[in-house]
Parts: structure tokens; C-alpha cells; sequence
């Protein structure tokens, strides 16, 4: 596949819909640095091609905005959401899974503790690793995310989360 150079007066319908076209004829991983070995047979989900269709997008506004380039381009229309829905725990599932944690032993709490503040804070792996006892506000109520994948934040901390982790 040859590499072209292409301006941004030169973006137009057609450029993108090829673009959009090649997408989904690209597998999973290909072409990637690291993860090439990975590279499975099954084509790039509908989801990426939406999100590099909005960046394509975002992009050409950027330049129409900031660049002073008169560009007149109808976007093609982008493949159907793939993505799944999220169906949340029923709180007989939580109930059977917190069971699970002995909550006389220090492990057992602690546990406890990091299931919790991913299912009833939203916690991200990360964020519960690099979470820090000046993070949490009793007298508030709170969780303080400084570790974000995109910002800080401030968390309510559910009633059995902050017994939890008073005892932790």
C-alpha cells in the first residue's frame, strides 16, 4: 500500500469514504509496533472505525477554524455501533460475590475494599492502585481520583465502602 502525501484542501468525500473502506478491510493489530504478533484475523471493530472517523472529523474542523482553509467536505456515513451494552450486577449478585470475602481477615477487607470502589465508585485498576489514604474524605463523604485516565475527580463513597475502608 503506497503512502501518498495528501493537504487538507485536498480532503474530500471520496478521499474519506476510501478511508472508512480500508478500515474495515485492516485486521485487529495490524500494523501496531508492539502487538503485530498479535494480529488476529478478524477485522477492526465498527467502534474503532467511528473513533478514527471522529478524530479524521475533528481534525478538518480544527483546520477549517483555526487554519483559514475553506474545506467543503459531507462526511460518509459511518458504520452501525458494535459496541455492547453494559448490564449492570443485580444486588442479589453482589450480595453472593461480597460472601465471597472473609471479612475477619485483613485480605479478606482489603479485597472487599477493591471490589467495591470499582463496582460502587467506578474505579478504574489503576486508579485503586495509586489510591492513597489522603484520597479519602470521611467527613465528606468522598473518594478524590488523582490518577485519572483523563482528569481528577471526586467520587461519593457508598455508606458500606466507607465502613470498609475505615476498618481496612
Amino acid at each position: 500500500k503506497s503512502k501518498e502525501v495528501v493537504y487538507v484542501n485536498q480532503i474530500d468525500t471520496l478521499l474519506l469514504s476510501g478511508y472508512i473502506m480500508e478500515l474495515r478491510s485492516r485486521y485487529r493489530f495490524e500494523g501496531h509496533p508492539v502487538l503485530e504478533a498479535a494480529t488476529t484475523h478478524r477485522p477492526l471493530k465498527n467502534t474503532s472505525i467511528r473513533a478514527y472517523g471522529r478524530a479524521v472529523k475533528a481534525f478538518v474542523n480544527f483546520c477549517k477554524e483555526n487554519c483559514d482553509l475553506d474545506i467543503q467536505v459531507k462526511f460518509p456515513k459511518m458504520p452501525r455501533d458494535d459496541s455492547q451494552q453494559v448490564v449492570p450486577l443485580y444486588q442479589f449478585e453482589v450480595d453472593k460475590i461480597d460472601e465471597l470475602f472473609n471479612d475477619h481477615t485483613e485480605y479478606g477487607i482489603r479485597n472487599y475494599c477493591i471490589f467495591h470502589l470499582m463496582l460502587d465508585a467506578g474505579f478504574r485498576c489503576r486508579e485503586v492502585v495509586a489510591l492513597r489514604i489522603s484520597d479519602i474524605l470521611f467527613d465528606k463523604n468522598c473518594l478524590v481520583v488523582n490518577y485519572s485516565k483523563s482528569r481528577s475527580r471526586v467520587v461519593l463513597m457508598a455508606s458500606c465502602l466507607q465502613y470498609a475502608l475505615r476498618d481496612y
